[in-house]
């Protein structure tokens, strides 16, 4: 699977000039399967005049992701399928809708939160159900509330939900940020008293 001609435009956008890639194809932009290129490029033969229609997360030359809509449509020339490819940068709506999505689950994650902390008996339990609640009811991955020890410079996690529930419950963690540890999410959220985001994550 290469690329047989590319655009100008294709080139000035991916980053790359057109001699490179021509010597590409789309494996070199997403890391999606070869296995799965080749289903959807026989899902667009398949298709016939109507091809197909989707979106993606295509990588740029400096490693940029964005989303993209592949309109793609299969022709039979000398023998061989040739697939005519056009893409559209989408990034913009996509984000906005990827936004709206999360602002919609943390007000599930919240909606959740206020009805079990109306029928909870002990802080153990409220603990747990607000952590049920975010991973439940606002498809959150995971959850966990870590709290402060007694003349310990460290903080305990008390409560967990998702894959990772039971390797985290007891978990200690070091608010000391001279280490490593205390100056992650948890060690730099507590001595800022703010909120803390990290996008540093292995997809």
């Amino acid at each position: 699977m290469r690329f047989v001609d590319v655009t100008e435009t294709a080139a000035q956008r991916s980053g790359y000039t057109r001699e490179e890639l021509l010597q590409m194809g789309p494996e070199d932009f997403s890391d999606t399967p070869r296995a799965d290129l080749e289903r959807y490029f026989d899902a667009a033969i398949a298709a016939g005049a109507k091809g197909t229609r989707f979106e993606h997360l295509s990588r740029l030359k400096d490693g940029t992701k964005i989303y993209v809509e592949i309109r793609r449509r299969a022709l039979r020339l000398g023998g061989r399928w040739i697939i005519f490819s056009s893409t559209r940068d989408i990034s913009k709506r996509k984000r906005a809708e990827l936004a709206a999505l999360r602002l919609g689950r943390m007000f599930a994650a919240l909606s959740a939160t206020n009805e079990v902390i109306m029928r909870t008996p002990t802080t153990e339990e409220l603990y747990a159900s607000v952590c049920n609640a975010a991973v439940d009811g606002g498809k959150f991955l995971g959850a966990s509330i870590c709290c402060t020890q007694e003349n310990s410079a460290r903080m305990r996690v008390v409560a967990a939900s998702g894959p990772e529930a039971d390797r985290l419950k007891g978990l200690y963690i070091s608010m000391d940020q001279s280490t490593p540890e205390g100056s992650g999410l948890v060690g730099t959220a507590f001595h800022s008293q703010t909120p803390c985001v990290s996008d540093d994550f292995f997809e």
